[in-house]
This record gives structure tokens, C-alpha cells and sequence, in this order.
């Protein structure tokens, strides 16, 4: 198991940034999502919708990802659900799934208050 708190730092500060996504999740606070890509890691939704380290319990949601495969995921993000296999609760991997795939970064955001927002800009379009 692999340690959780960047990953959950991460996709925390996303889904702060996307509120109806943290949302889809606070409708299944307290259940829990587990991720094995050649390393576990075990998540569980809060009441606001953000996540949290689980504690280690049974997962309501386990996806699988062949560590072969996780060069293709990241390299197309929109193809992920190809190349992982769900296993649970429906309801929730579905949701799951979907907040994964909305999940966007908006690196200009972040850039601006440290570079100022003309060179936010500018390395947006780079990028």
C-alpha cells in the first residue's frame, strides 16, 4: 500500500475546484474505493464529498488496473475505464468512474497567484 496523502492532497484541491463532482460523491459518504495498479490504495469519501484515508475494511468499490497498463491510462485519460476492471457496488464505481473522468485541472488557477496571471496564461498555452 502505497502512502495516500499526496494522492488524496490532489484530488482534494480538484474536487474543491469542481464542486457538483464532490457532490456526486457526498451521496456516498462513508463508502470507500480501493485502486490496484501493481500498488494499493485505499480511499474513503467523506461527508463533503473529499476524500480521506480508509481504514482497513472491506472496499465497496475495488478497481483493478494491470501495471502494464498504467503508461496507456495516463497517456489518455478518457480511455481509462477501458483498462480497468470494476468490482462492487455499481452505483458507486459508476460514480466513481464519472468524477475521475470530469476531474480537470485548471493549472492557470494555481499558476497565477505565483507567477501572476499574464505568465499563467502564457504557460497554459504552452503546455
Amino acid at each position: 500500500m502505497i502512502p495516500a496523502f499526496p494522492v488524496i492532497a490532489v484530488m482534494n484541491h480538484l474536487l474543491v475546484r469542481q464542486p457538483l463532482l464532490a457532490s456526486a460523491l457526498a451521496a456516498h459518504a462513508g463508502k470507500s474505493v480501493r485502486i490496484d495498479a501493481g500498488i494499493s490504495l485505499h480511499l474513503q469519501i467523506a461527508a463533503d464529498g473529499l476524500l480521506q484515508a480508509a481504514e482497513l475494511s472491506e472496499p465497496s468499490v475495488t478497481i483493478s488496473i494491470a501495471p502494464a497498463d498504467l503508461p496507456l491510462v495516463l497517456a489518455d485519460p478518457d480511455r481509462a475505464a477501458s483498462y480497468a476492471k470494476l468490482s462492487g457496488d455499481a452505483e458507486f464505481a459508476r460514480t466513481v468512474s464519472e468524477v475521475v473522468t470530469g476531474l480537470r485541472w485548471d493549472a492557470e488557477s494555481d499558476l497565477a497567484p505565483i507567477v501572476g496571471n499574464i505568465m499563467a496564461v502564457r504557460i497554459g498555452q504552452a503546455a
